[in-house]
């Protein structure tokens, strides 16, 4: 779960800047992906232990780890396009290009 969790955060993070990043500044990438798997992976590994004593099966099979990245991913997606559809119908989205003073939270 936490390496699970880690190596998706890294990915994930920033829209997938903080991968880049880490490649682009290698071998001190390595800190910065290391500082991001740490906060995702404990915070995934802190809820699964909050929880634990209902999840007593232990599942091993080869499409574990692949089946739970493409469910990550495509609930990242899923969600974000639902959450602009509710930016856009609810007009929360300002216009585009207008001063950082009038709208500074966006």
């Amino acid at each position: 779960m936490f390496l699970t969790a880690g190596l998706y955060g890294v990915l994930i993070e920033q829209q997938g800047n903080i991968f880049v990043a880490g490649l682009s500044t290698m071998p001190t990438g390595l800190l910065l992906w290391a500082f991001v798997a740490l906060a995702y992976g404990s915070t995934m590994a802190l809820a699964t232990f909050l929880v634990r004593d209902r999840f007593d099966a232990q599942r091993d099979g080869r499409w574990k780890l692949p089946l739970t990245w493409l469910l990550l991913f495509a609930m990242t997606f899923a969600t974000s396009i639902v959450w602009g559809l509710v930016l856009k119908a609810t007009d929360a989205i300002p216009p585009k290009k207008l001063p950082m003073r009038e709208y500074p939270f966006w």
